[in-house]
Order: C-alpha cells, then sequence, then structure tokens
C-alpha cells in the first residue's frame, strides 16, 4: 500500500495510461530558424514577449492567498 492506495489499484490505472507519442519535422526554412534560435535563444524574444516573461517572473514570486 502507498499512501493509503493498495498497489492493485494502481497497477490499474498505470495499464489503462498510454503514453503519448508527438513528434514535429521542420523542414526548410522553419528548420533553418529553429536552429538559429537554439543557437541564442535570448536573441529572438520581442519586446512584448520580454515584458511578457517578466510580468510572469514577478507574478511567481508574489505570494498568493489560500
Amino acid at each position: 500500500m502507498i499512501s493509503g492506495i493498495p498497489v492493485s489499484y494502481i497497477k490499474k490505472v498505470n495499464d489503462m495510461a498510454k503514453p503519448i507519442e508527438l513528434e514535429t519535422v521542420l523542414r526548410g526554412e522553419d528548420a533553418l530558424r529553429f536552429n538559429e534560435y537554439l543557437d541564442s535563444p535570448t536573441q529572438h524574444f520581442t519586446p512584448e514577449s520580454r515584458l511578457l516573461i517578466q510580468k510572469a517572473k514577478r507574478l511567481s514570486s508574489k505570494e498568493w492567498p489560500l
């Protein structure tokens, strides 16, 4: 028993879950742009995306009431 859950129940749930397999294939200009992004990801942020990331960082450190 794990945390009050019978092992037989956990095994049944694990048997029901199937992994999701996704694959993305980039070609041509998309592949080139993606490789450029991987070489220096921060240079590809727009001013708007930088502001959004800064706001998300501020909100993530804020203490929220429960």
